[in-house]
């Protein structure tokens, strides 16, 4: 048997109990909004708490009801609810309330300014699903904290966390292909958009907004069998290199992209499977620096493809147009060129202006913004992009669809360049070579031909070609290649954008990283040394005997 002082300890400690478990009823009815088990629960334990607390300690309850403690227990008890209620106020702000601030230089935390206006024009809820395992919880908490950013910014976004542990069947529901996976669904019913994303970054989640928006996608076909550049690395190429960078670019930005074969119309399968019919209203065909000719059946299919209001990418490599043979030209894409009004100059431009080269090299051409299509050039004003081993573009004077053809010089050099149009000579002969400026990059612009047997449509599609006559600067070339030029990104975007008729689509740029160090010299390494290890002790010393020395 317990005696009465022992009695009396475990009243108060079932007495001080007492407050800690209103708290806990209170959060949890707070948190759940509902007279759940757990609060009966709760209030019984503080019920038993309460009868223990009287029966051990009757006299401190008799004095506690008498008169002269009155107050102060009313005291007490508003002063516990008081507090209590405040942090309860501050637990549901905190839950309810996110505030976020990234204090790195580069953003590395946040999410771009395109991406906010991604998320602010977004006029139909969409509902994201994040799948994931035991073992990718990780990745999956970090796609939710990057989706958190992007609610910051609207009302419409809904995220919601899968176990596929817990919850297997939702992987068949979903339409789960990967662990972990993020799923974005637009609407109910058949009327229902849904956009998959693999890899949890911003610019993957951003891409599949718009597409969701958009309703159109957008697909980019490289053009194969020629010798053109690879979309992907390590699959030969000129001289080893590829589009994988520029395809990732584009991939990053709502675009499908996948190489072509035009005589099969059948793709590699890496982002279109199978077959196409290419639309001339969402296609981008990418004619990337041939250097074999393209037979008439290709060459028929590009040009009818562009005449019905397609949209093409033309980069050249000045050595194609050299003849392989007497009078047998490597290249002919000039051929579909020419339809429309302009082709690429036989020859080599040399940059003679010290201001306009890089790597003290003439051919390593760093031309200027001409001044037009502000659509592809914007925000690069202040960023210079070195197009190498260029060509040049002209217009066709005598073409008959010049009067109706929209050509405008994007990017050009100096009036102290010229084009050598003999490359075995490495001596400048002015005499025979053709002085500058001239274009390196074009856009051109014209009404679409109807096609035979049909007539003229009210608001007829426009032809759209972007041209470029230098194809390094989009690759992934070590020196001059598309990672070396942070400006490249953005006219590769750019020109996409422009050539889709959406020149106000949002360029979403990869996170900058950047590292700051800091160094310090022999002499402040030895000073920092013996601060620390003599300094302070003799710190600490001083005062204690300053201490002693006014108390003795």
């Amino acid at each position: 048997m317990l005696n009465k002082a022992t009695m009396r300890q475990v009243g108060l400690a079932a007495g001080f109990l007492i407050i800690p478990l209103l708290l806990v009823g209170a959060i949890i009815l707070l948190t759940y909004r509902t007279f759940n088990l757990a609060v009966i629960i709760d209030l019984a334990a503080i019920a038993i708490a309460l009868v223990i607390f009287a029966a051990t300690n009757p006299v401190a309850v008799r004095n506690a009801l008498g008169e002269r403690s009155v107050v102060s227990w009313v005291n007490t008890v508003l002063l516990v609810v008081g507090f209590a209620g405040i942090m309860i106020l501050v637990n549901i702000l905190a839950s309810r309330v996110t505030v976020r601030a990234d204090t790195t230089h580069t953003g590395a935390f946040s999410i771009s300014d395109a991406s906010v206006k991604i998320a602010e024009k977004l006029t139909t809820p969409v509902i994201v699903y994040v799948a994931f395992s035991q073992s990718t919880n990780s990745t999956a908490q970090n796609a939710a904290q990057l989706l958190t950013e992007y609610k910051q910014h609207t009302d419409k976004l809904t995220v919601n966390q899968v176990n596929l542990d817990v919850n297997p069947a939702a992987a068949t529901q979903l339409g789960i292909k990967s662990d972990p996976d993020i799923v974005l669904t637009m609407g109910t019913g058949k009327d229902q958009k849904r956009q998959e994303v693999a890899t949890a970054d911003e610019q993957s989640i951003s891409r599949a907004l718009l597409a969701l928006q958009s309703g159109i996608q957008y697909r980019v076909f490289v053009v194969q069998g020629h010798n053109e550049l690879p979309i992907a690395s390590g699959q030969g190429g000129q001289n080893g290199l590829s589009l994988a960078a520029a395809s990732q670019v584009l991939r990053d930005n709502n675009y499908l992209v996948d190489t072509l074969n035009l005589t099969t119309n059948a793709t590699s399968g890496t982002d279109v499977k199978g077959t196409v019919t290419l639309n001339p209203q969402s296609d981008i065909l990418w004619i990337a620096a041939p250097s074999s000719p393209f037979s008439d059946a290709d060459l028929s299919k590009i040009t009818t493809f562009l005449q019905q209001g397609g949209k093409a990418l033309f980069f050249d490599n000045f050595t194609g147009q050299f003849p392989q043979q007497a009078g047998a030209p490597k290249t002919n894409t000039n051929a579909i060129l020419s339809k429309f009004g302009v082709q690429f100059d036989t020859g080599l431009v040399l940059e003679e202006d010290p201001a306009h080269v890089q790597f003290q090299s003439q051919a390593a051409s760093v031309p200027g913004i001409a001044g037009g299509q502000a659509d592809i050039t914007r925000n690069l004003n202040n960023t210079p992009i070195i197009m190498p081993n260029a060509s040049a573009i002209e217009q066709i004077k005598d073409s008959p669809v010049i009067s109706s053809q929209v050509y405008t010089a994007l990017y050009q050099t100096t009036a102290q360049s010229y084009l050598r149009s003999d490359i075995t000579n490495q001596a400048a002969d002015h005499s025979k070579d053709k002085p500058g400026p001239f274009a390196l990059a074009a856009s051109v612009q014209l009404p679409a031909q109807p096609i035979s047997g049909t007539t003229t449509p009210a608001n007829p599609a426009q032809t759209r070609m972007v041209l470029f006559s230098s194809y390094l600067w989009p690759t992934d070339n070590p020196n001059v290649g598309l990672a070396q030029q942070p400006g490249s990104y953005v006219l590769l975007l750019n020109a996409a954008n422009w050539l889709t008729t959406q020149p106000n689509s949002i360029v979403i740029p990869p996170k900058a990283t950047n590292t700051h160090t800091f160094s310090i010299t022999q002499s402040q390494d030895t000073f920092v040394f013996y601060s620390a290890f003599l300094g302070l002790p003799l710190v600490v010393l001083f005062i204690g005997l300053l201490v002693w020395w006014r108390r003795r």
